[in-house]
């Protein structure tokens, strides 16, 4: 493999293996927000990133840590792009991913945007009790069988509204660019 592989390779790994502030370790490549790296032939970065939603508080210190993580891999510069295009979905987070996140209590919803099973008893016996969970892109359900509220990771595959906004527009967190 010739040197420049193995940089790009590391700096890609490096940007996977960032942890989501919100949840717990689970990285932001496995949660599936890592759309994009590429590595210029001078180590100049670019990376792509779709939000689990627009406006989300914690893309302040994803982004710090990102930028932090590809230049301690070898990177010369970094440049961060926050896209909406694909949307995020909860589809996009991998079977380790979503075995953190059933670790944490955290439910994710089949590929087909359908209620997954309690991640604390594993029966099918889930009820919304909220839309509204502790961070925006989770919402809470009630399970009849451990009488447990458990919260769901919730996104554009289960059939709720994703606000989209402009094509492009700036947040204190940096562009959000519509590709």
């Amino acid at each position: 493999m010739s040197g420049a592989y193995d940089r790009a390779g590391r700096i890609r790994e490096a940007v996977d293996s960032v942890p989501d502030p919100e949840l717990g370790g689970v990285t932001i490549g496995d949660l599936g927000l890592v759309v994009d790296v590429t590595v210029s032939a001078t180590d100049a970065v670019d990376v792509a990133l779709t939000p689990t939603f627009l406006g989300c508080p914690a893309l302040g210190l994803i982004d710090a840590d990102v930028r932090a993580a590809a230049l301690t891999a070898g990177a010369s510069s970094v440049e961060i792009r926050y896209v909406h295009i694909p949307m995020w979905s909860p589809s996009l987070i991998s079977a380790r991913g979503r075995a953190q996140l059933a670790a944490l209590g955290i439910g994710v919803p089949g590929p087909d945007g359908t209620v997954c099973t309690c991640p604390l008893c594993g029966e099918d016996a889930l009820t919304s009790a909220s839309t509204v969970g502790p961070t925006a892109c989770r919402s809470v359900l009630w399970c009849s069988a451990c009488r447990n509220v458990v919260e769901i990771m919730r996104g554009a595959d289960r059939g709720e509204p994703v606000a989209l906004g402009p094509s492009r527009f700036h947040s204190r967190q940096g562009p959000y660019v519509h590709l």
